[in-house]
């Protein structure tokens, strides 16, 4: 009885690395939002780490978190860490490895924990009629077999709030922005106008 127990269970593992070698090692989530502003307006919210940090979903999840930052800000290279109690916030660094301006952010980020690793995040801006679209994911590794997790791996129910919230915030801080802009410009336009009134 024992030996088929063994035989089932050697059976039952080696299924599974099988099964792992098919799978991909690579995982992430992204979603997207539309912002009534141009690239120029939401660019300056996503243009460092220190900015982004103003629409973070767990910067406002724990405001108490200690956050550092390291470098000439939204530089390459230039780096920001947090340190939080709360399991959901965790401790890493993030800095940024590449960007272009108005268009695309790019990060890599070392989870210390609760899941320690690697893993690589991106902001995409893409111009359109009615604004911008603006794309924010994030891409890890995990090894043979451990990919295996991958099949019960829900990220869309584990990462989709945090990411609905942050997006929302984003659009709220752009949106503003486009506003003020255009308020300035209106109170400019008014003003040169008076000015000619007066001169004529």
């Amino acid at each position: 009885m024992l030996k088929k127990i063994l035989i089932g269970l050697v059976a039952i593992i080696a299924i599974a690395l099988v099964t792992a070698k098919f799978l991909p090692t690579e995982f992430g989530y992204e979603d997207s939002v539309e912002i009534s502003a141009t690239p120029a307006q939401v660019w300056q919210h996503t243009n460092s780490i220190r900015s982004m940090d103003t629409w973070s979903p767990w910067v406002a999840m724990d405001p108490e978190s200690k956050i550092t930052f390291e470098g000439e800000d939204g530089a390459l290279m230039s780096k920001g860490c947090w340190d939080s109690k709360l399991e959901d916030v965790g401790k890493g660094c993030q800095w940024i490895t590449d960007m272009e301006v108005n268009k695309h952010m790019g990060t890599e980020m070392l989870f210390v924990r609760p899941n320690p690793g690697p893993a690589d995040a991106y902001v995409d801006l893409e111009e359109t009629e009615s604004g911008t679209k603006v794309t924010w994911g994030f891409k890890s590794e995990i090894p043979w077999p451990w990919n295996l997790m991958i099949l019960t791996m829900d990220m869309k129910s584990k990462m989709g709030k945090p990411w609905s919230d942050g997006l929302n915030n984003l659009k709220t801080l752009s949106e503003a922005s486009a506003k003020a802009e255009a308020e300035q410009a209106a109170m400019e336009a008014a003003a040169a106008e008076s000015e000619e009134v007066i001169e004529e």
